[in-house]
Formats: C-alpha cells, sequence, structure tokens
C-alpha cells in the first residue's frame, strides 16, 4: 500500500507540473509572438527611414502661392505628410512618391521678406530643410523696435534674477555636464522658484526648484545631458517664479559638444602615445605622469602626445590635474608647467601654470577656453617642467593627470 501510495503521489505531481507548464505556455507564448512581430516591424520601419532622401527640385514663387517640385532620391518609397515655411505649417496631406519620382505641392507664400526656409517631412519622422530666396520680391521692412520691458512686479511679490552662471558648457557627444546658476531674490518677499534649462530644440532638459528669501541667493546646480552629435549648440536657461507664474529671467548658454584629441589622458594605460623625457616617468600605481627626483640648479623636461587631424576643427577646452611642490620653497626661483600646442614649425597656443611660494604644493585643475582652428594635420601637445633653484638642491615633486583636448567642427 504504502508503494502505491508513492507511485499514486509521484503521478500527481507530475500532472501538476504538466497543467502548470501548459497555463504558463497558454498565457505566455502570444506574448512572445506579438513582441516578435512588434520588434520586426519597428527594426522595418527604422531601416525604411534610414534609405529615404528627398531633395527640393524646383521652386516657383506666385503672387501668393508657391509651387515646389519634390523628387524622391532614396531607394524606397516616402509618403510626404508636412511641409513648413519659416517654421509655420503651409501644407498638411499625403503625397507618395516612388524612388526617382517627382511630386508637386502648393503652398501659401508668407508675405514680407524674401528668404524663406522651407522644411520637408514625411510619416516615417524624416525632415529635410531648404533655403530659397525670392529675389523678385520687395526687401522686408525693418522690424519695428521692441516693446518696452514690462513693469517689475509689486514689491510685495518676490522677483528673481540670475547673477551669476557658467555660460559656456563643455562635454563629450552623449555625455552630461553640470550648470551652475545663482539666483538671487531682489523683491519685496520670499518665495520659491524653478530654473528650467531647454535645448536648440525648444525642449525641457533639465530643472531645479528652491525656495529664496527675500535679499538672499541660492545657488543650484543642474546636470544637463549633452546631445550625441558634436557641435555647438545655443540652449537657454529661465528662472520661472512660482508665484505669479511668470519667467523673471532668461539666459543663454552655449553648449560645446567635442570629440576628445588626446588618447590615455589619465595614464591608465601606463605611458602608451606619450613621449616623456627624463626624469618624467608614469607613476602606475597612482595613474598619473610624475616627476620625483632632486634637483640643483635647472630643469627643463617635458611630456608630449601628438594627434592627428582629418578634416578642420575648432579647439575649444584644455584641461588637466596637476600638482607642483618643493622640499625647499626658499631656494626655489622658478617652478612652473608650460603648455604648448604645435605644429611642425611653430606654437600655435601657449599657457603656463605658476607654482605659489606660500603654497605648497601647489595643486588643482587648470581649464583654458579655446577658440583655436586647426587645418588638417599633424599636431603635439606638450606640457614641459620648468625648474631654477638657487645655490641647493630641492626634492622636485610634479604631477599631471587627466589630460583633456576638446575639438569641435567649426
Amino acid at each position: 500500500m504504502r508503494g502505491q501510495s508513492e507511485v499514486i503521489a509521484a503521478l500527481l505531481m507530475t500532472a501538476i507540473v504538466l497543467a502548470g507548464f501548459t497555463i504558463v505556455w497558454i498565457f505566455l507564448y502570444p506574448r512572445y509572438l506579438e513582441w516578435e512581430r512588434e520588434a520586426g516591424s519597428t527594426a522595418l520601419e527604422s531601416r525604411l527611414a534610414a534609405s529615404e532622401w528627398l531633395v527640393l527640385g524646383n521652386t516657383v514663387f506666385g503672387s501668393d502661392r508657391l509651387g515646389l517640385t519634390l523628387v524622391n532620391t532614396g531607394s524606397v518609397e516616402l509618403r510626404v505628410r508636412a511641409i513648413y515655411v519659416n517654421e509655420s505649417l503651409a501644407w498638411q496631406g499625403s503625397l507618395s512618391l516612388a524612388p526617382g519620382q517627382k511630386g508637386e505641392v502648393s503652398t501659401p507664400l508668407p508675405r514680407g521678406g524674401r528668404v524663406f526656409w522651407i522644411k520637408v517631412c514625411t510619416a516615417r519622422g524624416n525632415c529635410w530643410t531648404f533655403l530659397e530666396v525670392n529675389w523678385t520680391a520687395p526687401a522686408a521692412q525693418p522690424p519695428p523696435p521692441p516693446p518696452p520691458p514690462p513693469p517689475p512686479p509689486p514689491p510685495a511679490q518676490p522677483l528673481f534674477r540670475i547673477t551669476e552662471y557658467n555660460n559656456t558648457i563643455y562635454g563629450l557627444p552623449g555625455s552630461s555636464a553640470n550648470l551652475v546658476v545663482e539666483v538671487a531674490n531682489t523683491g519685496g518677499s520670499g518665495g520659491n522658484c524653478t530654473v528650467e534649462v531647454y535645448d536648440h530644440q525648444g525642449n525641457l532638459v533639465a530643472s531645479s526648484t528652491a525656495y529664496i528669501p527675500v535679499n538672499s541667493s541660492e545657488r543650484l546646480t543642474l546636470a544637463l545631458p549633452l546631445p550625441n552629435a558634436p557641435g555647438i549648440y545655443l540652449w537657454e536657461v529661465k528662472v520661472l517664479n512660482l508665484l505669479t507664474g511668470a519667467y523673471d529671467d532668461s539666459r543663454s548658454v552655449t553648449v560645446v559638444v567635442s570629440n576628445e584629441l588626446i588618447r590615455n589622458g589619465d595614464f591608465s594605460q601606463g605611458s602608451a602615445y606619450w613621449d616623456l623625457e627624463s626624469p618624467w616617468y608614469v607613476d602606475t600605481s597612482m595613474q598619473l605622469a610624475r616627476i620625483y627626483t632632486s634637483v640643483k640648479g635647472s630643469m627643463s623636461a617635458s611630456i608630449s602626445q601628438t594627434f592627428e587631424i582629418a578634416s578642420a576643427v575648432t579647439l575649444t577646452q584644455l584641461k588637466l590635474d596637476y600638482h607642483m611642490g618643493a622640499s625647499r620653497p626658499g631656494q626655489v626661483e622658478i617652478l612652473q608647467l608650460v603648455i604648448k600646442i604645435e605644429n611642425a614649425t611653430a606654437t600655435l597656443w601657449t599657457g603656463s601654470i605658476n607654482w605659489q611660494t606660500n603654497q605648497n604644493p601647489t595643486n588643482g585643475t587648470y581649464t583654458a577656453p579655446l577658440s583655436l582652428q586647426l587645418n588638417p594635420g599633424t599636431y603635439r601637445l606638450r606640457i614641459t617642467a620648468v625648474l631654477v633653484t638657487k645655490q641647493q638642491s630641492v626634492d622636485l615633486d610634479v604631477r599631471v593627470d587627466k589630460v583633456s583636448l576638446l575639438a569641435a567642427a567649426p
């Protein structure tokens, strides 16, 4: 009897497991098929969108109409859904164009002006912008003077002003950078405000809210997600008064998204890509370039790295961490780091970091905003340690780390 009970229990357990598996399979399998269909459809649409291309074949300016000839130069059929003239919707519909096919569209012609920005958008989300000039139209009249600024709010309300901020932000594509904004309340009472940051497309990318008493200031730090494409973008930071619902102040922020030109700038790969003159060496335990030696008289030694420029760029920022120390400060006449950007024949830019007698060791982060355009070619970044002593020798400790040189399209 006992053996039969165990057999029956095992059979029941097997039946329960199979029933459970069947229920799970019946529930999940349709969802899996639906997900697979959606993933396949999304991938197909992405490939079709990447194959779309459209050009503006001809533009005819009438008295009040604008005639456009659209040509599908891509490899797939596309459907034009909207046309904007000077950022205003001028036409909306559906125009299908096979590869190589032309299509005609007529839109209203905005009054005034000669220059027209024409943006054509397809159903798959692609847009192309074209600049057209109507040379037969009369010149546009100058715009009227701007209206006078609105009167300040009543004294009993808070009034917020941006008193300090870093108006230029640097970073790598797809990274993040901090915007530090100091806001002062110059109104008649304390209140809450929200600092908002809008990107070049008008999208809100960051915000922070704070209460600021009257006649006080608050410093807010906002993390900004940078665009994925290198370039120079113009963003805007605004201060929203939460009591009045109005923006009390706004400022422009230049966002420079650049490519990194220096390889192994943190020396995590040892001395790779760097040329080191003695007594420079790479301290592998600290992962930095270092001079740690005794010197009497004078010394000049450099670390340098070459970098290639394939197409014209503009250098936007040079940055590095440094440390300079001497065992006998009174014996030091000169101790500095000289930084140069060179080509084969000349020095294109130079900067320096000076050791401070009353601050030994001297350390920190050196940041130099740049606006130096480079044409295609080979260049070198050189960092030279210069020391001049008096009579006695000094124990020298110089360190360089996190070297960065950013460049963006001109």
